[in-house]
């Protein structure tokens, strides 16, 4: 089944913007601008990097709740589910990247470790210090002086292109703070297993939504997975699965070709009843009344 994603052509003709066809864009976000999609879980096929100006910027990413609050930013990879939620003092700065992107320049070739923190599975907060923070905000101000439209020259382009080549080096300076000061904290074995499981839920949710599954995948027992992650979190693993289905399920009701039978057999439901039932009881709307709502 086509699912539509928010991709970087809409969100340009959205913005006014003019893109070209590069794979790139950046725009600086806040409460007023970016309400259409506020509180509505979206996916996307692109990386999202979110740098936070002022305030706060909430998110969910395949339900996991993030916060990013000044000189902080998240790398949200492709295929993610993303659910904003915005504070009206928000602004922060968006740069979206597709993979083809990220590797059509060969800097990878030269640089090939950096791209460890892209992984679809590594979800990234990255907390600079202040000078790394202050060189991360002024390269993504430059590029966003150097937009890739249609009518660039080939000079811009290679312009923006190199700004973007300087960004992942300095991320990738970041990163290495960020996974130095992990190290000195270590996680403890029962938070790491919390966050293996968040890790592979993503990977396997339509199919599989028995626990035990995911207790054979992490190798515990499945008593012992549920009381650690309830522990560690506060949710059980199956509220989890559940919160992961309902993001799914919303996503496609915000496509209106798709009826309401083909999103329950795409979600592996029995019927369209059983997909209505657990979606009104999760949600206390009914998945037509919840597509009919504004955003």
């Amino acid at each position: 089944m086509e699912i539509e994603n928010l991709e970087i052509q809409q969100i340009s003709q959205f913005y006014g913007y003019d893109m070209s066809p590069q794979g790139i864009m950046i725009l600086q976000g806040n409460y007023a601008n970016t309400a259409h999609i506020h509180r509505r879980p979206f996916k996307s096929a692109h990386f999202s990097l979110l740098f936070c100006l002022t305030g706060r910027l909430s998110l969910k990413v395949n339900i996991v709740d993030c916060e990013i609050s000044e000189n902080q930013l998240l790398i949200i990879p492709p295929t993610a589910i993303r659910e904003i939620s915005l504070q009206e003092d928000v602004t922060f700065i968006a740069l979206f990247f597709t993979p083809e992107y990220l590797f059509q320049t060969g800097f990878y070739k030269k640089h090939f470790e950096i791209f460890s923190f892209f992984k679809e599975d590594y979800q990234p907060y990255l907390y600079p210090e202040t000078q790394g923070a202050i060189n991360l905000r002024d390269i993504l101000q430059l590029l966003a002086r150097k937009p890739v439209t249609a009518s660039a020259d080939n000079v811009s382009r290679e312009i923006a292109e190199l700004l973007f080549q300087t960004l992942l080096l300095e991320l990738s300076l970041v990163n290495r703070q960020t996974v130095s000061h992990s190290i000195k904290q270590k996680r403890s074995a029962k938070v790491d297993l919390a966050v293996r499981f968040l890790q592979i839920l993503p990977l396997y949710y339509l199919e599989e939504r028995e626990l035990k599954f995911y207790a054979d995948k992490l190798f515990v027992h499945t008593k012992y997975l549920s009381q650690t992650v309830k522990s560690a979190t506060g949710k059980t693993p199956r509220q989890y699965i559940v919160e992961m289905i309902i993001m799914e399920a919303k996503t496609l009701l915000d496509n209106p070709k798709l009826s309401i039978g083909q999103i329950s057999d795409y979600l592996r439901f029995s019927d369209q009843f059983h997909f209505s039932h657990f979606f009104t009881r999760e949600v206390g709307i009914n998945p037509m009344r919840y597509r009919s709502q504004e955003y």
